[in-house]
């Protein structure tokens, strides 16, 4: 009798490619077993990525590209902290593709609101100099930050929650989030925010209606709650890292270099900047113009796929690249999670229904 073979799947063969790989494969190191360790980490990192691929591959190739990003132009401990930062996204937006479908996303749109909700509660107790769980370091003059270690971190978290109140029942608490960014004091969450109300109101055909809410609340939050006076010197410092990022435009800087750089040069006159307050600007100075090409793959791939039934992660997404203009949010581990999840939450819903 003949059984009846299977033929092989290609994400097996990839991994025994990757077993053979990282068991044969040696750099150069001061310890030989920590060698191993290394080649044993690319190799998950490219398992993963394969898996990742039937998924979105414009991520599986970032993830690929980290790879290569962390050991160039040189291996130290920005670059190990970066990879391993970006890795534990990267698997964040695995489980929570491999593990959601249409029926059941509100679960995680309902732990936007509850993150929301906890954050307005902190803020509001800090309003009062009221604050259960962090010391004031400033005494009574601590600006209210929520959850979060600054004001700018807690806007950032009100927008990116804000599409999940988008929904039957739970937008009656919308003035409540509102509220939360009122006393965060920020400019960069609401005019996120109002980015996200215009792609709203494009994609559902009241455009005036949306569009005009989005311009009052960007010119009375700028108006009478924050005057954005800290804008000069970060376009000073884009302007400056520009002109760093340009001596190695092609490959980068490496994983988590920006540090590493500008310890050593001021980008505006007496501040260091750790952090670009630009994640586009900043990791295209790392990783160079791959990152950019991935971006705009991802970006294109988005856009081409874009279902109506995935609206409201596709809103998030407009308010988190809007954001990442002027902040950091993918390098706070508590934002890039949600950034993460929204991403994972746009291609699970465009998957069903293309599915369907």
């Amino acid at each position: 009798m003949r059984s009846i073979t299977r033929p092989h799947s290609s994400p097996s063969l990839w991994m025994a490619v990757i077993l053979a790989g990282a068991s044969i494969l040696r750099v150069p190191c001061d310890d030989i077993r920590l060698s191993f360790v290394l080649v044993f980490e690319i190799g998950i990192t490219a398992g993963l990525a394969v898996l990742l691929w039937r998924h979105n591959k414009w991520i599986a190739l970032f993830l690929l590209m980290s790879i290569f990003s962390r050991m160039w132009p040189f291996y130290d401990r920005y670059s190990y902290v970066a990879f391993i930062n970006i890795l534990f996204g990267v698997l964040w937006y695995f489980l929570v593709v491999s593990t959601s479908d249409f029926r059941r996303v509100h679960f995680m749109f309902n732990a936007m609101c509850v993150i929301a909700l906890a954050n307005v509660v902190m803020l509001m107790l800090q309003q009062f100099n009221v604050d259960p769980i962090f010391t004031p370091v400033m005494g009574n003059d601590d600006p209210p930050v929520g959850l979060m270690s600054n004001k700018n971190m807690a806007s950032a978290l009100l927008a990116f929650t804000f599409p999940a109140f988008m929904r039957p029942r739970w937008k009656w608490l919308i003035p409540v989030i509102i509220g939360g960014l009122l006393m965060t004091k920020s400019t960069g969450g609401p005019i996120a925010l109002a980015a996200g109300l215009v792609f709203y109101s494009l994609v559902r055909g009241k455009a005036l209606l949306w569009l005009a809410m989005a311009l009052c609340l960007v010119l009375g939050y700028v108006a009478f709650v924050d005057m954005p006076v800290f804008f000069n010197a970060r376009l000073d410092s884009w302007m400056q890292a520009w002109g760093y990022y340009k001596q190695h435009w092609m490959l980068g800087s490496g994983l988590g270099h920006w540090k590493v750089v500008f310890k050593r040069f001021l980008l505006t006159g007496t501040m260091w900047w750790t952090t670009a307050h630009n994640e586009y600007l900043q990791m295209a100075f790392e990783m160079g113009a791959g990152f950019v090409i991935l971006l705009a793959g991802y970006v294109q791939n988005a856009i081409r796929t874009f279902r109506p039934q995935a609206l409201l992660p596709a809103v998030a997404l407009v308010i988190i690249a809007a954001n990442s203009m002027v902040n950091f949010g993918f390098h706070v581990a508590t934002t890039a999670m949600i950034a993460v999840t929204w991403m994972a939450l746009y291609d699970v819903q465009k998957a069903d229904e293309q599915a369907g």
